[in-house]
């Protein structure tokens, strides 16, 4: 995942390391929620703006023990040319 989209919130860290210990440390959360067994999949897009971000798709990834976190991807780019990245991963708030 940290090869083919980055995250932005790697810091100074691997980013797949970051990836790893963010997602841990999600799960642990004491925000996570109950999950329905339904994954969600929301996707906003911004208005026309000059700083390049086009939308922002927020997922909501079931885990193991019935629990979810969210994996919040960022699609910024000019014109036919976009991208995602991986922008931040967290509990969900119940």
């Amino acid at each position: 995942m940290a090869d083919r989209f980055g995250y932005a919130l790697a810091y100074d860290r691997a980013p797949a390391a970051a990836i790893e210990i963010d997602c841990l440390n999600a799960v642990a959360s004491p925000n996570n929620l109950v999950s329905d067994g339904h994954p969600s999949v929301v996707v906003q897009y911004f208005a026309p703006n000059d700083t390049g971000l086009f939308a922002v798709v927020e997922c909501t990834v079931l885990v193991d023990d019935g629990t979810a976190v969210l994996l919040e991807l960022i699609v910024p780019g000019k014109g036919e040319e976009k991208h995602i990245t991986v922008e931040d991963i967290s509990g969900v708030a119940a």
